[in-house]
């Protein structure tokens, strides 16, 4: 029981990291995914898929900043933004729907562009939200 003793006498109860967390009533979430990615990165090659989503997100990260939404995550293929966080905006949910208009534009452009049929499906949740991360400085 040796090893037993050895252990136990160097537990400590330590916690990994803080994590803080922030309420926000009124928010809106706008996220986008493409349509048959799997397939699309079967027909083009990475470069192509690479400069497609570059060009793609790129031009979405711009019209967040010209319709007052944040993005908050790149997850492949997939967009989210947020509109009334940090900072509470009365037309949240205004802001996420001219966003999600500009895009489908902007997915036309690109699609000319770059001679890759693309598409995405866009969708926007209002509500009550819990925002976390792991510093105080940061609100999302």
């Amino acid at each position: 029981m040796e090893m037993k003793s050895d252990i136990a006498g160097k537990h400590q109860d330590k916690m990994f990291h803080k994590i803080y967390i922030q309420r926000y009533n009124k928010v809106s979430i706008l996220f986008t995914d493409i349509c048959g990615f799997t397939t699309l990165s079967d027909q083009c090659t990475a470069e192509e898929l690479v400069r497609l989503l570059s060009e793609l997100f790129a031009r979405f990260d711009r019209l967040a900043n010209e319709h007052s939404c944040l993005r908050i995550k790149l997850l492949g293929d997939c967009y989210y933004c947020v509109s009334g966080v940090p900072e509470p905006r009365a037309n949240h949910a205004h802001c996420c729907v001219e966003m999600g208009l500009d895009m489908i534009e902007a997915i036309a452009l690109v699609r000319e562009v770059t001679g890759v049929n693309v598409n995405m499906r866009v969708g926007i949740h209002s509500g009550r939200v819990h925002c976390s991360t792991g510093s105080p400085k940061v609100a999302i």
